[in-house]
């Protein structure tokens, strides 16, 4: 009589718990890298936006300004650097920034992921321009979070000389959403 090789019942009841007790371990992880990872494009891509406009500056000896925008075609007061933001030629060296005919916008940047929030100082709540040297008239933070919190919030400090620097450690304060 020949013999069969084939799982019993009882043998695919127990793979299938293994398997299962093994995802409900993972997934959680890979939801957290995820968030992680999102906040870490977003900040980067903050920080991109600052020193692109920081050497725009220089290269062009003209004001270039980084503001909030939730349309990516005019400086919209108020709505957050969440909404989004826009990297204008400021000919007129406006401030608060605003687009003004004949200025020309650089790049336009959308809006945060969902949960993510972007707030920043009283100094650069709409905008931040760079002049010719690539110096700031301002300087201040902008704290980045998802929706984990407090520990995942990275806080970018711009100096007046227009340096941005990156800090993820004793940032501040994040609401868990």
């Amino acid at each position: 009589m020949k013999r069969q090789n084939a799982f019993t019942l009882i043998e695919l009841m127990v793979t299938l718990a293994v398997l299962g007790i093994g995802l409900m371990i993972a997934v959680p992880s890979f939801v957290s890298i995820t968030r992680s990872n999102r906040n870490a494009t977003e900040t980067n891509t903050l920080i991109g936006a600052l020193n692109f406009a920081r050497s725009e500056a220089t290269k062009r000896s003209a004001t270039i300004s980084v503001c909030t925008s939730n349309n990516g075609t005019a400086c919209t007061a108020g709505s957050g650097w969440a909404s989004g933001w826009i990297v204008f030629v400021n000919t007129d060296a406006d401030n608060p920034a605003q687009v003004d005919a004949g200025e020309e916008i650089l790049r336009v940047y959308g809006a945060s992921s969902p949960g993510n929030t972007i707030t920043s100082s009283a100094a650069l709540d709409d905008s931040i321009n760079y002049n010719a040297s690539g110096f700031t008239t301002s300087q201040g933070e902008f704290v980045l979070c998802d929706n984990t919190g407090v520990g995942s919030a990275r806080k970018l400090s711009v100096t007046r000389i227009g340096r941005v620097s990156l800090t993820s450690t004793g940032v501040g304060t994040c609401n868990a959403q």
